[in-house]
């Protein structure tokens, strides 16, 4: 029920403007401020984010009242986005980029539909009315959000400005209302795909996902985030520059807390079609032979060096300060906390039993789409 109002949510709920104004006379009004706000519904929670100079913090401020209060119906700008995104689906259908994302967010959700972007079916369908009112029900207690904010301003000018327009909103005790853990379950397994299609450029394109449980302490994030730098450089020694099959190959990992601790790890690249088998299989051999042996000590001292130098360099800036505080107060973990002590202990043998937990598992998903 409202699959299709929440796929529509985030656009829909916010294309009519705030409070008095539509969105082009929003636009007129903040002209000339830099500041910018969104509020992102999510699969399990939900989230306002936003940023400005120190000069136009109230102005932030008032952006996010109004974005919890006074979000503003317009029937003519809802029309005017759903024509848009009924134009676009069929430039996405016959984009090969788009087409693979979404053949790999099928084999990671099981083919569940509701990751799969809205069709027109399903936006004639959707009501608007529907989707405020959902909308506005995620948004009508403020005491369930935890407000994080980072930045070169002093207590004494921002608590004037959070009495005024946060503690304000309308609230009542924290509901924390239960969720569904399989809202949207990830296949267990071993999966492959592989298809092909008519394309300019002939290539293959290849993404091999592992995934399972992991415990989400800051010593598992600090070694996910080594093995991440280790498979990146381990890959462009053997894939990129020995092997000459790729321009690179793509690491990414990630740590969720929400809707149980889970790991993924990602590796994707481009290659001409008759060598993807073999890339693929050297690309297995390297994580068997870190399971099996761990990493270099080379590349594991070089990753180290790395990840310290960049934690220094991220406690600069704001936005790792923000994902950091909001780290701690709502999961309690303080992954700043002797992050260079934990760095350096991490050794060739701490990687290869943190792999084998991982890929030992035997949660493997490959997905590869080749030109004809």
């Amino acid at each position: 029920r409202y699959a299709a109002e929440q796929k529509l949510m985030d656009e829909a709920a916010s294309v009519g403007g705030l409070g008095k104004f539509s969105v082009p006379d929003l636009k007129k009004v903040l002209a000339g401020k830099n500041v910018s706000g969104s509020i992102s519904i999510g699969e399990y929670n939900q989230s306002m984010g936003g940023n400005s100079s120190v000069k136009d913090l109230e102005t932030l401020m008032q952006l996010l009242y109004l974005q919890f209060t006074s979000v503003r119906k317009d029937e003519t700008a809802y029309k005017a986005l759903t024509s848009r995104i009924k134009g676009v689906l069929p430039m996405l259908a016959n984009n090969p980029d788009f087409v693979f994302n979404d053949s790999l967010m099928m084999a990671i959700y099981n083919n569940n539909p509701l990751v799969r972007i809205p069709t027109v079916e399903e936006i004639d369908a959707a009501n608007y009315d529907a989707v405020l009112s959902l909308y506005r029900a995620r948004l009508a207690n403020a005491a369930d959000y935890t407000f994080t904010i980072v930045g070169n301003v002093d207590e004494s000018t921002l608590r004037p400005l959070v009495e005024q327009y946060i503690a304000s909103l309308p609230a009542s005790k924290p509901t924390q209302p239960p969720f569904n853990k399989n809202y949207l379950p990830k296949r267990k397994g071993t999966y492959a795909v592989h298809f092909s299609r008519e394309m300019e450029t002939p290539k293959a394109t290849t993404a091999i996902v592992y995934s399972g449980d992991m415990s989400y302490t800051p010593d598992n994030l600090i070694l996910l985030s080594a093995l991440e730098d280790l498979f990146e450089m381990e890959f462009t020694d053997k894939i990129r520059e020995k092997l000459g099959g790729t321009y690179g190959v793509s690491v990414i990992s990630e740590a969720q807390k929400m809707p149980s601790d889970h790991f993924s790890l990602q590796f994707r690249y481009d290659c001409a079609p008759e060598r993807r088998a073999e890339l693929t299989e050297a690309m297995n051999k390297v994580t068997e032979r870190v399971c099996s042996e761990g990493p270099d000590a080379t590349m594991l001292r070089k990753v180290k060096e790395y990840m310290i130098k960049q934690h220094t360099d991220n406690l600069k800036e704001n936005a790792y300060a923000l994902s950091a505080t909001q780290r701690y107060v709502v999961y309690g973990i303080d992954i700043a906390k002797d992050y260079a002590k934990k760095v350096e202990a991490l050794t060739p043998e701490s990687i290869r039993t943190f792999a084998n937990t991982f890929f030992k598992q035997g949660n493997r998903i490959e997905v590869s789409m080749s030109s004809k």
